[in-house]
């Protein structure tokens, strides 16, 4: 019904008093808003009646307190934790020298590492393994891609990179497919600062490996 707004969201300032802080409480109400057309002296108008409805979310407080933190502020600390809480894998790079900057826990659940054990190393040091036949072939693609990233500033997709990866739970060699994305961050000069990686294991769909095998030893 287009004269009808179900679950309107307004805010409502509250009509008591300022607290001792001096803050003042803001409040989210839902509104249920009807409106019908009628003539006032020959001229086309409507009336609306609005009344509140119980709240679709949970409400919450925010303050207007000048230099108050509110809940809804993204705070640098905050966006760190809300990036790495992302269900993703997820990597943040330095440009052009590829280094960690971060990385979400999804990814770091997949190495088997520890955040201090990532951050601040190179990309290559940390993705590359001697010890598995084949990965710096493999790693091939990727690298061209940060480096057409680096120079032109672009996104660069990778629909699909096979890469032999050693499993840090037992050791063992598996070839794992992934889909990657490249996505810079510029400065003003349109030049990369900041490369995010994405990778998603797409293993399942791809077709059947050769069987796995252990890991070379010394």
């Amino acid at each position: 019904d287009p004269n009808s707004l179900r679950h309107r969201l307004l805010p409502r300032v509250d009509g008591g008093p300022a607290d001792e802080g001096g803050e003042e409480t803001l409040d989210v109400i839902a509104v249920e808003i009807h409106s019908r057309p009628f003539l006032h002296e020959g001229r086309p108008a409507r009336i609306a009646c609005a009344r509140e409805m119980p709240a679709p979310t949970p409400r919450r407080d925010l303050t207007t307190t000048p230099g108050a933190t509110r809940q809804t502020d993204l705070t640098p600390e905050r966006f760190r934790a809300l990036f790495e809480a992302m269900p993703g894998r997820f990597l943040v790079l330095s440009a052009p020298r590829l280094e960690i900057l971060t990385a979400s826990h999804a990814l770091l659940h997949d190495l088997g590492a520890q955040r201090e054990q990532v951050v601040g190393r190179a990309l290559e040091a940390l993705l590359q393994d001697p010890e598995v036949p084949g990965q710096a072939e493999a790693l091939g693609p990727l690298r061209a891609a940060l480096a057409r990233v680096i120079v032109n500033g672009t996104a660069e997709i990778l629909p699909e990179v096979a890469i032999p990866m050693r499993r840090v739970a037992d050791g063992v060699v598996s070839l794992r497919h992934w889909s990657i994305v490249c996505t810079p961050l510029l400065d003003t000069t349109g030049a990369p600062i900041l490369i995010i990686l994405r990778a998603e294991d797409i293993s399942e769909l791809a077709p059947p490996a050769p069987a796995d095998r252990p890991a070379a030893t010394a």
